[in-house]
């Protein structure tokens, strides 16, 4: 069942307002999303009953920085009551520290978490700090290493297999976790899944951009497959650098799915209400279930 099609004008208004395409020289950080009502817009993908899975929120996996950091974990219908399931961890994007505070309520995290516990599979979204236009690089990754630890540590009151884990990221959360699959490889992440990505950074951050990473990885190394997805209509230098970093991965013969949609602007899976959102994002739930090995 889709949703409703966002209205040409409207559309119009907010891409106007939204920063399309977080690149490498054009910005460090998207658009706060709040001050344009972009976190009030699900997902263009909607299950019958997705709306009604169960789901514990406002889990405590960290407390940093003076304040309890949270998450929310999505289940499918009718699980056991001991009985653990692969999950996919959701990394969102960067923005001002303020536009962030409560991501993983945004309706897109929302309706994402619903659609994939509908799908068979457990979701795990959270909060994480902001990377204030790259100067706090680290303090992200901290975030996200540590949530994830968290849904390891407590995989079983989470009813989560601890060794079956997809990490999906959007816009800026995949320079983080591709960062993380080429630094720091783990046998328990069995896929990545990044939506209109940043996959290189500036010369000045350099040592963080998961291009040059790639271009530097030991030929040894094995990273878990990657699910990449292009949005047509993003900013220019954003998707020279997505391509350049999928040259690099075909060049190495990495395990590579690439989408694109020819016509979506940046977040196109909240704006895009046509066929090919559609299609991307039925076959991200069967890249995930496949790599989980849920059927």
């Amino acid at each position: 069942m889709m949703r409703k099609t966002v209205t040409m004008m409207t559309a119009a208004l907010l891409l106007g307002s939204l920063l399309i395409g977080c690149s490498s020289e054009e910005a460090a950080v998207d658009k706060p999303e709040k001050k344009i009502g972009l976190n009030n817009m699900p997902i263009q993908y909607e299950l019958p009953g997705m709306d009604k899975v169960k789901v514990k929120k406002d889990i405590t996996y960290q407390q940093v920085a003076g304040q309890d950091w949270k998450m929310d974990v999505y289940y499918p219908d009718k699980m056991k009551k001991d009985e653990l399931r692969p999950a996919v961890i959701f990394v969102h994007g960067q923005a001002e520290p303020a536009a962030l505070k409560d991501a993983k309520d945004f309706a897109q995290y929302v309706s994402w978490g619903q659609a994939t516990a509908k799908s068979g599979m457990v979701a795990v979204t959270f909060n994480h700090r902001s990377n204030e236009n790259l100067t706090k690089i680290m303090d992200t990754q901290h975030d996200i290493e540590t949530a994830i630890q968290y849904v390891r540590d407590h995989a079983a009151e989470l009813n989560i297999d601890r060794d079956n884990l997809v990490l999906w990221g959007g816009s800026g959360g995949p320079q983080t976790i591709v960062r993380m699959a080429l630094t720091n490889p783990q046998p328990y992440v069995k896929g990545i899944i990044a939506y209109y990505g940043q996959l290189d950074l500036p010369e000045q951050y350099q040592e963080y951009s998961p291009l040059k990473l790639l271009k530097e990885k030991d030929p040894n190394t094995k990273l878990p497959p990657l699910f990449l997805v292009k949005a047509g209509r993003d900013g220019e230098i954003l998707n020279r650098d997505h391509d350049n970093f999928v040259q690099e991965a075909l060049r190495q013969n990495l395990d590579l799915e690439l989408h694109v949609h020819p016509t979506g602007p940046h977040v196109f899976d909240i704006l895009a209400d046509d066929e090919k959102t559609h299609e991307i994002i039925e076959r991200t739930f069967e890249f995930a279930k496949e790599r989980l090995g849920v059927k």
